[in-house]
């Protein structure tokens, strides 16, 4: 492993930026496994809520178990673009 981008820094970060929310399109999380890191992730990351078009089944429910919201709003991509 070469270490971590520099871009992906401390500064860069959603907290030191003051992001506490993300939005995203389609299948947000998507992916075939139920493992929980995307939820830890977004939580270390300093998220609160994510707002998307749609979600992956598995992810949507770690985020439940998690407490993470994970908020369903038809259209978004097109509000967002």
């Amino acid at each position: 492993m070469g270490g971590v981008h520099p871009d992906f820094n401390q500064e860069n970060g959603f907290k030191s930026n003051g992001y506490s929310f993300i939005v995203a399109g389609h299948n947000f999380a998507g992916g075939g496994k139920s493992i929980e890191h995307v939820i830890t992730g977004l939580m270390g990351a300093g998220i609160k809520a994510v707002i998307a078009e749609s979600f992956s089944r598995l992810q949507f429910r770690n985020a439940i178990n998690y407490g993470l919201p994970f908020i369903t709003c038809k259209g978004i991509e097109a509000i967002a673009s």
